[in-house]
């Protein structure tokens, strides 16, 4: 100022209309009083660009004297700077607005000054809109972005995971129209706010690509390409900064405006076609969104009225509501949709339940039946094999008068013993191999004592084995009884006995094992083919036993094993 007379100029004044040399500009004002204010002054300025310093009489009152890169950006609030009394005198004053700005971007609306009070309401309100609702809708996108995300998470679908992204977008583009002190260079953070614009067209088009249901493989790939190659370009431009905000600001802006056309087709279709008020809300907002980035495009591109700022965020609230709470009732419909089904899927598995119980009762039932049934047609089988047979010899040898009551005596008390092995085999012996053992030695004992045959007991606890039901039983006893009557028919043993082990191989086979063994005179081979031993092998067999018969001058072994 002190190096050029100046020129006049009307504000507000635009430096892209009117280019300047340099990056600061000077605006000196006069100020006739007729005397001195009796309350205190202050100095309104609606909207500049970019850093401003307001001087009062040469008095400093606000702003920054002596600006740096980067410079702050001013250019979306207001500012008000009070005057302090005695400040202003009467007759002549002079206030200098000194205003630094990058290249011709530098503008300047009209400045109030009055009382303070008279100037406070206006500022206020204009703040409140250019910076306190802008600070609000921006925690609220961020917050709602974050809702979403978890949303997406719980609800397989996509376009929950879209508007997270879409609102995170909205979010970074308004937390970037707040920032005052810029961390980086000016034109840098101008690149970074292209980029974002750029997200937010490609997530906002997607989303409402799967929100409406008509996904376009072709679209999605154009606005995602766009939106990855544009930001490429305007980097390789950067490096140019002459040319690198013009087409930042008017091609690239130009070609996200052109490309939300064909999103903004779908929701006007849909509305015609679907007549559903949900899509005819987020119409409403597709048309305030391209209206306001119309405007913001004419401002940007030098075309439009720069004073009243950018006007895009203005549309954040409005959008961002009404998606969500679209989505959100869908949550809640399908929410609601699962909890229905989970009741019937409920009621049905109760029912199922109820007749797979009955069903199992039914079976449990025939079960039982059959299984009666079985152990009856066993207990037969084994009185027809067993005492049935025995009887009927005797009747043979009767037919015989050689036959005498002694040896009547004998077949009668075999037969006996017999019928008692059945009756035995019927205890619940809780697969206790040593309590068989037991009943089986109630039985014989006194088949031995009679025959003048010793019985050594060499019983030890043996481990419980599986299975040892009332069939399995009665075949086990019926092997030892049968090889005690060979000894004491067969053999001429004066003694018998009975011993366990715990452990041991039987035809290659870990059993349990039983040995019943004597002192008699064994038998040869030719033995082996008589009709007890082979009744002792098909018991085995049919009790899934192993059976080792073993015989010499020392006597007879024969091993029973419970693999």
């Amino acid at each position: 100022p002190e190096t050029s007379a100046g020129e006049t100029v009307i504000l507000p004044h635009d430096w892209r209309r009117y280019p300047a040399a340099g990056s600061e500009g000077w605006y000196r004002f006069e100020l006739q009083l007729k005397g001195a204010p009796n309350r205190l002054w202050a100095v309104y300025v609606p909207a500049m660009e970019m850093t401003p310093a307001i001087f009062v009489n040469d008095v400093l009152v606000g702003g920054d004297p002596d600006p740096a890169q980067p410079l702050a950006r001013y250019w979306q609030r207001p500012v008000f700077y009070s005057i302090p009394n005695g400040l202003l005198r009467p007759d002549n004053n002079q206030i200098d607005v000194r205003l630094a700005a990058n290249g011709p971007w530098g503008r300047l609306t009209q400045i109030y000054l009055g009382a303070h009070d008279d100037l406070l309401p206006d500022y206020e309100r204009r703040h409140f809109w250019r910076v306190t609702w802008l600070n609000i809708t921006t925690v609220a996108s961020l917050m709602l972005a974050l809702f979403m995300a978890a949303l997406s998470a719980v609800h397989r679908d996509s376009s929950y995971s879209w508007f997270a992204a879409f609102a995170f977008s909205w979010f970074l583009h308004n937390l970037f129209m707040l920032t005052a002190q810029v961390p980086v260079p000016n034109p840098v953070w101008d690149y970074l706010v292209y980029v974002i614009i750029g997200l937010m067209l490609s997530t906002g088009s997607i989303f409402t690509f799967r929100f409406l249901g008509e996904r376009s493989a072709r679209w999605e790939r154009l606005i995602l390409s766009t939106a990855v190659l544009g930001p490429l370009l305007l980097l390789a431009l950067l490096l140019h900064l002459p040319t690198f905000n013009l087409v930042g600001s008017t091609l690239w802006m130009g070609i996200l405006l052109v490309l939300a056309t064909y999103p903004s087709f779908l929701v006007l279709r849909t509305i015609w076609q679907r007549r559903d008020i949900e899509v005819f809300f987020l119409g409403i907002c597709y048309t305030m969104g391209v209206l306001l980035g119309l405007h913001d495009w004419l401002v940007t591109s030098g075309l439009g009225f720069r004073h009243n700022g950018l006007m895009l965020q203005f549309a954040t609230a409005p959008t961002l509501a009404t998606f969500g709470v679209i989505l959100l009732r869908r949550f809640v419909a399908a929410l609601r949709e699962t909890q229905t089904l989970t009741h019937e899927l409920e009621a049905r598995v109760a029912q199922k339940a109820a007749e797979i119980d009955a069903t199992y009762r039914e079976n449990r039932v025939l079960e039982s039946a059959q299984l009666l049934s079985r152990e009856r047609e066993r207990i037969m089988r084994d009185m027809h094999d067993g005492v049935g047979s025995q009887l009927i010899g005797m009747m043979g040898h009767l037919d015989r008068e050689s036959f005498r009551d002694q040896a009547l005596k004998e077949e009668l008390n075999t037969a006996l013993t017999d019928l008692r092995l059945m009756i035995d085999s019927l205890e619940d012996v809780e697969n206790d191999v040593v309590v068989a053992l037991g009943l089986f030695r109630n039985r014989i004992q006194p088949q031995l004592d009679a025959a003048g045959v010793s019985l050594a007991w060499k019983i030890d606890d043996l481990p419980r084995v599986s299975n040892l039901g009332p069939e399995r039983v009665l075949h086990f006893m019926r092997i030892l009884q049968e090889a005690a009557i060979n000894s004491v028919r067969h053999s001429g043993a004066s003694k018998l006995t009975v011993a366990t082990r715990e452990s041991g191989a039987v035809n290659g086979r870990s059993c349990v094992c039983v040995i019943v063994s004597d002192d008699g005179r064994g038998f040869d081979g030719s033995a082996r083919r008589g009709r007890g031993l082979a009744n002792m092998r098909y018991r085995a067999e049919k009790a899934d036993l192993e059976l080792e018969i073993r015989s010499g001058s020392g006597g007879t072994w024969v091993t029973i094993g419970f693999p």
